[in-house]
Order: structure tokens, then sequence, then C-alpha cells
């Protein structure tokens, strides 16, 4: 089990699904309906196992590393921006984690620890 629970539990997942299944079959066809769900189900199922992966997986370079770089920064160094998975939703709800300010907060845990000292 996900003793750290970053996966949505499926059985709550169900419940919430049910709901949407309705709102899907009200705004598609009959032989739509089935595909739109699906897709959306695969989309949410991937972004959950990727999410699982950067917090567990050990990835050496490419697009694992920078997802896995950009996901901790969101969880250690500036909370409240860098929520998404990819940095689409990010960019375009204006919560990037850009790099100047990843500098800013290094420098200021920097003075902090000096003062520390």
């Amino acid at each position: 089990m996900d003793g750290l629970r970053l996966v949505f539990p499926p059985a709550a997942t169900a419940v919430l699904l049910f709901p949407f299944w309705n709102l899907i079959k009200l705004i598609s066809t009959p032989t739509t309906a089935p595909a739109i769900f699906g897709g959306g189900l695969l989309g949410y199922v991937m972004y959950d196992v990727t999410h699982y992966y950067v917090h567990h997986g050990q990835p050496t370079s490419g697009v694992p590393k920078s997802l896995k770089k950009y996901h901790l920064n969101h969880h250690f160094r500036i909370q409240n921006k860098g929520f998404g998975i990819t940095s689409l939703w990010d960019r375009g709800l204006e919560l990037y984690l850009h790099q100047n300010w990843l500098r800013r907060v290094d420098d200021f845990f920097a003075k902090i620890h000096l003062m520390n000292q």
C-alpha cells in the first residue's frame, strides 16, 4: 500500500468518478462517452503513477530527473508554487517555479543560517 498517501485511494476515486461518468453521458453520445471517460481515467492514472515515481524513483537524466527536481522544489522550497506534475498548468495558472525565485529562497535561508552561527 501507499503509506505516504501519494496516490489517491481507488475506492474514493470510484465514488468521485460516478458523477463525472453521468456528466459525460449527458454531454456526449453513447458511443463516445466510454472513450472520453476512459481517456480521462487513463490520464488520471498516468498522473498518479508519475507523481508516485517522482517521489520514489531515482531518475538519472532527462525529463524524469527534471520533473523530480521541479516537484521536490514545490514540496521543500516554495510550497505555494509548482503544483503540477507538468509545468503547463503551473505556467497557465501563474504558479511556475522560476529559477530566480529559487535563488532568492536559497539566499534567504543562507542569510538565516549565517545569522544563527
